[in-house]
């Protein structure tokens, strides 16, 4: 497999882009200094990249002291981009960071179930909002008969407050389940 140091970039908003060492023949990193949030971020493959046939790439990330690597997404060469929610990103202090870059095969692409992370995870989402919503409002029901919700008047701002304070705590508490 041929190396490049041009096979992929990593663009993350109010920063440089950022391309990857190759420090192997499947594996290249990457490094930012002083991070405190990064929320969401675009993988894409380079132009001319030489990502053998039946082969993509995952990104990781780790911080110091680069330890632990954890998965944050694919690209392929039928699917050469995506932009990708990285809901652990987010540190109480500024840190550094390391992005790595690993040529797997498509198999183990696929075996991840990330081929359809990205934006396209922005429905299940809502969908975390709404059920956060609902929950919230059927603790403070007083249904009087069955399929009906009586709540009061101000039980929508009650739960704004609520949601700002959740995700003062935690931009991305709504990303987990539970």
């Amino acid at each position: 497999m041929a190396a490049s140091n041009g096979m992929a970039s990593v663009v993350i908003a109010g920063i440089p882009v950022l391309g990857f060492v190759m420090t192997t023949q499947t594996r290249g990193v990457s490094s930012i200094i002083r991070v405190k949030q990064v929320s969401e971020l675009c993988l894409f493959m380079n132009p001319g990249a030489d990502v053998p046939a039946g082969y993509g790439l995952l990104l990781y990330y780790t911080k110091e002291p680069y330890a632990n690597w954890e998965l944050i997404g694919g690209v392929a060469t039928a699917r050469p981009s995506g932009i990708f929610r990285t809901g652990a990103l987010c540190f109480e202090e500024n840190v550094n960071i390391q992005f790595g870059i690993s040529i797997e095969p498509l198999d183990t692409l696929n075996n991840l179930e990330i081929a359809s992370k990205g934006v396209e995870d922005r429905s299940a989402f809502a969908i975390q909002i709404a059920k956060d919503l609902f929950n919230f409002m059927a603790s403070f029901s007083h249904a009087t008969q069955p399929g009906w919700m009586n709540v009061p008047n101000t039980i929508f701002d009650q739960w704004m407050e609520r949601f700002k304070r959740k995700q003062a705590m935690d931009p991305n508490f709504y990303l987990k389940e539970g």
